[in-house]
């Protein structure tokens, strides 16, 4: 039955992105270019993600559908584990079903798993890991620590955001009777195994003058929407999907003030405290808790089972899956790419999808995770054809300067049937592979103010342009310039053009 139903979530993406699929998302062309230079760390993301972008391209190819085959699967994952969790509570098929088509039925996380992110595995690597914190605590074997400190680290190499997770266990270890393990070397040795999975990772921050620091500090300010506590909550409901909440809240409930849930009270404070510390940030993306879910969502299920059980409420139990799976389809396009451009542009705009930011001045008219799919290949056409304009003699030596790393991976990646150069870029890892040791005069630019290109170059002209429809905003109507004669070689000025975020 679980597995059922992560096939129908494999099956629905694969069939999205056959039929209907828009393009490589902005990210996924960064980390096929990460996958294709690999290290121990890149400014914004741990190695994980692009090493396994390098093995889908090494074993399937570069295409849409191929990279994005492991999100769909890791979501299925998902999936299948909020049912087991639900059965190690001591949950039916009915609530197992009922905590499967929960983890099912989300934007969320219809969306993180519908492209290839470093999210979508989070997502999995968070549950795979509540998933042993639930079998050790109903078994009560503190050996679990050993292979929950493994997931964590592993978990770690993927993304960062899972150390939320592991400061939530840590402090439910230290607030719940659980404590006891503590005169055991089984969570130490947790400890350890993450520390070691991490090291090189940790190891290469350090050698590099921890650039994560300035990424995160740079996002947290001038990237991400800030938002309240209240809008934060509601951000969670709705991006949840509203039918979920009566499930994910009577979970908590459940881990946190059941009596015959005791043994579970730590998982409670691993959802609270890193609730908490998101909301007194109040730069976190609200995707940034999604993955404590699941587990909430079995807790739930179990809860309601045995609250149906009793005389006079058992009808609601064909009723709740019911609810369940209208109110996913009812928001599947939101999750997933299942209409053209055209009628999702009107689906956004009909729902108020279009008008929510999850970065700051970045809007379209279609959302931000679908807009990203649009515009590459005018960007390569574009640029493309000013190349095609300059002589010989430049156009042998000529690079491309972009603004971002979605402008750089798209040349990078898209560029390659037209001949053109590799990217360069200030932004983000770009910025540490450098504008490369080959001196050159002459540079395509996309993505920059003129400003910094005048402050750069003695001559700057606007040779293109680039227009999309549904792409981001900001990446429409975008110069094309060719700047010439830098006044200073690229190397030495080349902290004018970085940015982390």
């Amino acid at each position: 039955m679980l597995f059922a139903l992560g096939g129908v979530l494999v099956l629905l993406h694969i069939v999205a992105t056959v039929v209907f699929g828009y393009g490589y998302f902005r990210d996924e062309l960064y980390y096929l270019v990460c996958g294709q230079r690999l290290a121990w760390g890149y400014v914004d993301h741990p190695p994980l993600t692009p090493a396994i972008a390098r093995v889908v391209v090494s074993t399937l190819g570069d295409s849409v559908v191929a990279l994005r085959l492991l999100p769909a699967f890791a979501g299925a994952g998902v999936v299948v584990l909020a049912g087991l969790m639900a059965r190690q509570l001591g949950g039916g098929r009915w609530a197992q079903l009922l905590a499967g088509l929960a983890a099912l039925a989300p934007p969320v996380y219809l969306a993180t798993t519908s492209i290839f992110t470093t999210i979508s595995f989070d997502h999995f690597f968070w549950a795979l890991t509540t998933f042993l914190v639930v079998r050790l605590l109903a078994t009560d074997n503190p050996r679990y620590w050993l292979a929950i400190g493994v997931v964590l680290g592993v978990g770690g190499l993927n993304k960062h955001n899972i150390a939320l997770l592991g400061i939530g266990l840590a402090a439910g270890l230290l607030l719940t009777r659980t404590r006891e393990h503590l005169s055991t070397r089984w969570p130490w040795l947790g400890v350890l195994a993450a520390l070691l999975v991490v090291l090189p990772h940790l190891i290469w921050q350090a050698a590099n003058g921890w650039p994560v620091l300035e990424f995160a500090a740079n996002a947290a300010t001038g990237k991400q929407v800030r938002m309240s506590p209240p809008e934060f909550l509601i951000e969670q409901v709705v991006s949840l999907h509203p039918v979920t909440l009566p499930i994910w809240l009577m979970g908590l409930g459940y881990f946190l003030f059941g009596r015959t849930s005791r043994r579970y009270r730590l998982i409670a404070w691993a959802y609270l405290v890193p609730l908490g510390v998101l909301l007194a940030t109040g730069a976190g993306r609200a995707d940034y808790l999604s993955p404590a879910y699941p587990v909430l969502f079995a807790g739930g299920a179990v809860a309601i089972e045995r609250l149906l059980s009793r005389r006079g409420v058992g009808w609601l139990r064909p009723v709740l899956p019911i609810v369940l799976l209208l109110g996913g389809l009812a928001v599947l396009p939101a999750g997933i790419p299942l209409l053209p451009a055209g009628a999702m542009a009107q689906y956004a705009g009909a729902t108020g999808l279009s008008e929510r930011e999850l970065e700051q001045g970045k809007t379209a008219s279609l959302p931000q995770w679908y807009a990203d799919q649009f515009g590459w290949e005018e960007l390569v056409i574009a640029v493309a054809g000013v190349r095609d304009t300059l002589p010989p003699e430049e156009r042998a030596t000529v690079k491309v300067l972009t603004g971002n790393y979605g402008e750089a991976g798209a040349i990078d990646i898209l560029g390659r049937e037209s001949g053109l150069p590799h990217a360069i870029s200030g932004h983000n890892t770009y910025h540490l592979w450098g504008p490369g040791p080959e001196p050159t005069s002459t540079v395509i630019a996309v993505g920059l103010p003129l400003s910094r290109l005048q402050e750069v170059f003695g001559s700057v002209e606007q040779a293109g342009v680039v227009r999309c429809v549904y792409c981001m905003d900001y990446e429409n109507n975008l110069p094309v310039y060719i700047a010439r004669n830098p006044k200073r070689p690229l190397a030495e000025v080349w902290d004018v053009f970085k940015h982390y975020d």
